[in-house]
């Protein structure tokens, strides 16, 4: 089963996310954030950054009537890459058939309330899913792996019991003696379940479906972690083939960025597969109000070569080509959609000028 995890990890596609937001001021960005806010990303600046500009575009005027029309075709429609991602729906078919391998022990079953649910993983650990009550209605639950000689548990993964912070750690399928996944999700929240393979021998969990992984073909991923126990987050470098074999340098270490920024998720890839778009938000502490940013670093070195504050965090993007991307705000009826705004930006490798 490793060795089949891994060839199904190898045939993962390359990443790139959906998106769909006035001729007017074209403003040149500066590849590198302003002073007045917390540095996203404090590692090395790239010798060869790329010139970035944005458009706003005007849309009472007749001539621009082709990019309303472009967003009322294309609300649907993802970026030029878009991505395939680890396909886990064999395994949850394979958890919703088997019986329910859980052992429940109760802190008050007539509340309901758990204690903890455990099941075998190897000879040595168990998986246990812990609920840690603050009152009879909150608390939160943790993913955690147990030795079952000493007792002695890591935590792999923690969050509420109910609202938008209610966490669900469902299915959980063990793969092999060492690798197990799970998928995280929130009850009210409506975010899409995340998918996370955790690994007993480099001690850490992978997302392997969402917009943390990255296949860069032949072995290489990218990977965007921003989990428990990161302060702020990583982009690595990984290997797979070299991980199998137990390499130590089968992990690199590419960009990291601080504890104010959150939600990173890896955007696209250059056709080339030499530089990475990044998609990260401002924590709203430090601004009053959210803000999207994009970053855009080499995936050989690790330089950004771009970085700027998205205009309107409400609108979607969707990238055209490496250096062409789309971006538009709309509202009202789904079929027939009011485009309110409408933003073209620009990307020239190396400084280059539009």
């Amino acid at each position: 089963m490793k060795r089949l995890l891994c060839a199904v990890l190898l045939c993962l596609l390359v990443v790139g996310l959906c998106g769909c937001g006035k001729q007017g001021v074209v403003e040149e960005l500066s590849t590198v954030p302003s002073t007045s806010q917390p540095m996203a990303v404090p590692q090395k600046i790239s010798e060869h950054p790329w010139g970035v500009t944005i458009e706003q575009i005007d849309l009472d005027d007749p001539e621009n009537q082709k990019y309303i029309d472009w967003a009322k075709g294309h609300q649907y429609e993802r970026s030029f890459n878009r991505p395939d991602y680890f396909d886990v729906e064999v395994y949850v078919k394979q958890a919703d058939e088997e019986p329910d391998p859980w052992i429940r022990v109760w802190e008050n079953k007539k509340k309901n309330m758990l204690r903890e649910r455990h099941r075998p993983w190897n000879d040595a650990k168990e998986l246990v899913i812990r609920y840690v009550y603050s009152d009879e209605y909150s608390g939160h639950k943790e993913l955690l792996v147990r030795d079952k000689a000493t007792g002695e548990t890591e935590c792999i993964d923690k969050g509420g019991f109910y609202d938008a912070n209610g966490v669900v750690f469902d299915p959980v399928v063990v793969l092999d003696d060492t690798r197990f996944l799970y998928s995280r999700y929130y009850w009210d929240s409506g975010d899409p379940d995340m998918y996370y393979i955790y690994d007993l021998e480099i001690g850490e969990r992978i997302c392997v479906a969402g917009s943390g992984l990255c296949d860069l073909g032949n072995g290489p991923h990218l990977w965007s972690d921003s989990g428990m126990g990161i302060e702020g987050g990583v982009l690595y470098l990984i290997d797979m083939r070299e991980l199998e074999a137990g390499k130590k340098e089968a992990k690199k270490e590419l960009v990291r960025w601080g504890s104010d920024y959150y939600a990173v998720e890896i955007y696209h890839l250059s056709s080339d597969r030499r530089f990475v778009y990044l998609d990260f938000s401002l924590d709203s502490e430090h601004t009053g109000y959210r803000t999207r940013h994009r970053g855009v670093y080499d995936i050989e070195t690790g330089g950004q070569v771009a970085l700027f504050e998205i205009p309107d965090s409400r609108a979607g993007y969707a990238l055209i080509s490496d250096d062409l991307e789309y971006g538009y705000y709309s509202a009202g009826n789904m079929d027939d959609p009011t485009v309110h705004s409408f933003y073209i930006i620009h990307y020239a490798r190396a400084g280059e000028k539009n």
